[in-house]
């Protein structure tokens, strides 16, 4: 692993810590820490919910979208009867998208700051959709 995706995974880490508290409060319930090989990073069983989070050093309205992986899409698309929840961490605050497939588009995305190329086929939220929390 190259030291920017080491950086980047240490920040996205340290992240979800951060994060874990700010969607307790604002669901008013526990969640657990999912293993590191899920898709997505928290899941509350009793109410079948489970949240992703991303943090991001910028501001939101950079982008007009923000993304998530198409690994992502395929576990909600097969296990359609749990609520799902996007939870970006950016400079200027805590953003919240409740997973609405009308609402998403896809495209190829991605980066090669990091010495190799890592573009995929991505799943987009506009950023009008996230919802301050």
């Amino acid at each position: 692993m190259n030291n920017q995706r080491e950086l980047d995974v240490s920040y996205g880490k340290s992240g979800e810590e951060i994060t874990k508290n700010v969607i307790e409060k604002y669901f008013n319930m526990e969640f657990n820490k999912t293993n590191d090989f899920h898709n997505m990073d928290f899941h509350n069983s009793n109410n079948n919910i489970y949240i992703e989070v991303k943090s991001r050093r910028i501001k939101k309205n950079k982008y007009k979208s923000v993304y998530f992986s198409l690994s992502k899409y395929k576990f909600i698309k097969s296990n359609p009867k749990n609520k799902y929840y996007f939870v970006y961490n950016f400079i200027d605050g805590f953003y919240i998208f409740e997973y609405d497939e009308k609402k998403i588009f896809f495209s190829i995305g991605g980066r090669s700051d990091r010495g190799i190329n890592e573009y995929y086929k991505l799943c987009n939220i506009p950023t009008k959709y996230l919802i301050k929390i």
